[in-house]
């Protein structure tokens, strides 16, 4: 593709089902862009923004997305199969049901992500307590308890509530389910929340 082809290509803002496999796109600005079914197969996005575009069901498959800003991005059902996260912004994203298999999120920020469904087989994940960070709503009764009590290791319980002001998991208290007890590790508690709600 040429690049004033692909300058005419950027400058619509709804970019639904363009296909741009295999394109240059690094630093790109497609800030909140509608690109919902597009093709980025084997692209390079590396530091690109795509802060709070639409990106649902897109392929990503293979893409260089080193950098890349996807604050609040949806990613609901994308193809990020083999794709390079590698210290990517997925605050706030949304990777419901996203395909994330083998895909590389070293250093990636996962805080308020959704990763609910996800397919996360063979993938490098960032730290434990990074991934615990990620927003997983409601959980199991019994993994509620064991994530309680790890809020509660982290942080001194807040006189008003059972719950740690700061949170070190993210997900839906029950303080009705309170007991005290010894803390499972953030290594033991991810592999809990990925096997209960992630495809692994």
């Amino acid at each position: 593709m040429q690049q004033h082809e692909l300058d005419e290509i950027l400058k619509n803002n709804n970019l639904t089902g363009v296909s741009l496999r295999r394109t240059n796109l690094c630093g790109v600005n497609l800030c909140g862009a509608s690109l919902h079914e597009a093709n980025f197969h084997e692209a390079n996005l590396c530091g690109a923004d795509l802060r709070g575009a639409n990106l649902c069901g897109a392929n990503l498959r293979g893409a260089n997305l080193c950098g890349v800003s996807l604050r609040r991005a949806n990613l609901c059902e994308a193809n990020l199969r083999g794709a390079n996260l590698y210290e990517a912004q997925l605050y706030g994203a949304n990777l419901h049901g996203a395909n994330l298999c083998g895909a590389n999120l070293c250093g990636a920020n996962l805080c308020e992500a959704n990763l609910r469904g996800a397919n996360l087989y063979e993938a490098s994940l960032p730290s434990p307590t990074m991934v615990l960070l990620a927003n997983w709503g409601e959980v199991s009764d019994d993994l509620t308890v064991e994530l309680m009590r790890f809020n509660a290791s982290i942080q001194p319980l807040n006189s008003k509530t059972l719950c740690p002001y700061q949170r070190s998991a993210n997900f839906t208290e029950k303080q009705d389910l309170w007991t005290p007890g010894p803390p499972l590790s953030a290594y033991q508690l991810m592999a809990r929340v990925m096997e209960e709600l992630c495809i692994i």
